[in-house]
């Protein structure tokens, strides 16, 4: 692939351009990295495409070239999970078996990547990976200098979390795939695009749970799951703010 690896965001935030669903790396002072999510490589996006059963599907390994040119380093040494969809998460098991690393998730859906063979739900990568940290919503969790918090969201999906954390002097939330704009560079002109998914567990509280955190966090950068990295203003929030009321009073005249 032409495009360079990686993307800067910030002196230590880092989009791997590689990735079919986003994967974000934070290094630390010290060298380490942690990526946040790791799915498909997009050299196999045509097949992901083409193969709609995730059996007849790889992953494959990527970012880290990247990161060893740009840091020197040769591992990746943790991932954290934002939810289970497997565009998301089936680069784990690869990135375990050849580096040892950590797979971090919230305790809502760590079932979901321990145990897939005892679920039914939409986009299961069917390969167990070993969660070695299980993490408590609503509560602060320390990696390297960072401090994370983790929040309870549905509408794409109830099995996932909202990620904040700071770098940089820079607020970050990842969100997932809970929201998406139909163009980002100016918000007042953007609109919302929909992606809740009802069998993976959309509620009617979905984006007043997820709204009032990022309300109230109000992050400068916002990462998520498949679009660049999102550079907040007032016209952002409107937007967040809009939704809780869009969405649910959508679904109560229906």
């Amino acid at each position: 692939m032409d495009a360079p690896p990686l993307q800067k965001i910030t002196e230590h935030v880092w989009l791997d351009t590689h990735s079919v669903a986003n994967t974000w790396y934070i290094v630390s002072e010290s060298g380490k990295v942690l990526a946040i999510d790791y799915g498909y490589h997009g050299a196999t996006r045509a097949a992901w495409h083409g193969y709609p059963k995730p059996e007849r599907r790889r992953a494959l390994l990527h970012g880290w070239e990247g990161l060893r040119a740009q840091f020197g380093v040769d591992r990746i040494d943790t991932v954290l999970v934002s939810h289970f969809h497997d565009d998301h998460v089936c680069g784990i098991p690869v990135l375990q078996r050849v580096f040892g690393t950590q797979c971090w998730a919230a305790e809502n859906f760590a079932d979901l990547l321990d145990y897939p063979e005892t679920h039914n739900f939409p986009c299961c990568w069917i390969h167990p990976m070993k969660v070695n940290r299980r993490l408590s919503l609503n509560e602060t969790f320390q990696w390297e200098e960072y401090t994370f918090c983790l929040h309870p969201m549905n509408g794409h999906t109830r099995f996932s979390a909202l990620i904040g954390f700071e770098a940089d002097g820079v607020r970050f939330a990842h969100t997932g795939d809970q929201y998406f704009f139909d163009q980002i560079e100016d918000f007042s002109k953007s609109r919302r695009a929909q992606n809740h998914v009802y069998r993976n567990g959309a509620m009617l509280d979905g984006y007043t749970q997820s709204g009032e955190w990022m309300l109230n966090w109000r992050p400068d950068i916002v990462l998520q799951g498949h679009q660049p990295a999102m550079h907040t203003d007032t016209a952002f929030f409107e937007h967040i703010q809009n939704w809780v009321q869009d969405y649910a009073e959508t679904h109560r005249r229906i």
